[in-house]
């Protein structure tokens, strides 16, 4: 006769092999749904899915990063009023996913886009502290992954905010923080050229090397910059949006 504490045993792991199972399989369909999604610039509805895997599997890492990059990016659609809110979970997940994956680059580089997308709807002190938190994470993301573009288009970004700041951005810095990184125009080129060296093709770099070409004086290469970011097709749902943007800036400055 069978011992009774091995079939239940037996039992019990058969149902918890089963449950576990199916809860990943789910996981695994939400997944491959929401990147269905994804790729068609459907960021709210992705995001849905997203949130429903991490539910499922909160400790996949595929599932939290994917969550933590569609918050950011629907608040970046989102209306004013709402972004902010995107933006604060994006950040809180942000440091969840770098916190239990401290090698992912993808953590430090999330974790700079929605702190400096919430640098553009904050003020004073509360955007001094978030300044910090970019050029800290953008910088170790791209000691992660040297190769990843979209990082060095955040520094750019990121060096450009610096090189024209208020004085009372600055003054704020140096009290609260003893001061914050220098950023130079020259230091953003050089960010946007190495992000374009990596990925040419690249809308939003091509736009925004353009802007600071304008502010060095390179009104040149500014128009050729922004003539080039028309010959290409969008690959981020942002792309459109930028196309329009590199399309009227460039009307004001040719005939």
């Amino acid at each position: 006769m069978q011992d009774p504490t091995k079939l239940v045993i037996i039992i019990l792991t058969a149902m918890f092999t089963h449950t576990f199972g199916a809860a990943q399989a789910e996981c695994r369909d939400l997944l491959d749904s929401g990147d269905i999604l994804y790729s068609k610039f459907n960021n709210g509805r992705a995001l849905d899915l997203y949130r429903r895997a991490h539910s499922q599997c909160p400790d996949t890492y595929e599932a939290l990063m994917k969550m933590t990059r569609a918050y950011i990016d629907v608040g970046q659609e989102a209306t004013t009023g709402r972004r902010e809110s995107f933006f604060v979970k994006g950040l809180r997940f942000a440091d969840t996913l770098r916190i239990r994956y401290p090698d992912s680059s993808q953590a430090y580089f999330l974790t700079a886009v929605a702190a400096g997308n919430l640098c553009r709807v904050r003020k004073g002190t509360r955007k001094v502290a978030l300044v910090r938190i970019v050029e800290r994470n953008v910088s170790k993301a791209i000691k992660l992954d040297p190769d990843f573009a979209p990082a060095y288009v955040v520094l750019g970004l990121y060096y450009r905010e610096i090189a024209i700041a208020n004085p009372l951005l600055k003054i704020l810095a140096r009290l609260l923080l003893g001061g914050i990184p220098k950023g130079t125009l020259k230091d953003s080129e050089q960010a946007f050229q190495q992000a374009l060296a990596l990925s040419p093709n690249n809308i939003f770099a091509l736009l925004e090397i353009a802007r600071t070409d304008l502010l060095m004086g390179k009104k040149g290469e500014a128009i050729k910059h922004l003539k080039q970011s028309q010959n290409f097709n969008p690959s981020w749902y942002m792309d459109g949006k930028l196309k329009q943007e590199s399309e009227r800036l460039l009307k004001t400055l040719t005939p």
